[in-house]
C-alpha cells in the first residue's frame, strides 16, 4: 500500500511542475505578444496621419 502511495506522490509533483512550466511559457509567450502590440501601438503614436 504505501509503493502506492509513494508512486502517487510522485506523480503529483512530476503533475505540480509540469503545469507550472506550461503556465510559466505561457505567461512568457502572453508578455511577448502585449509587449510587441504595445511597440506597434506606439509606433502608430508617433507617426503623423
Amino acid at each position: 500500500m504505501w509503493k502506492f502511495q509513494v508512486i502517487w506522490s510522485g506523480c503529483s509533483v512530476v503533475a505540480i511542475c509540469l503545469t507550472k512550466a506550461v503556465l510559466i511559457i505561457h505567461a512568457h509567450q502572453q508578455a511577448g505578444r502585449l509587449h510587441g502590440w504595445a511597440k506597434w501601438v506606439h509606433g502608430l503614436k508617433r507617426e503623423p496621419f
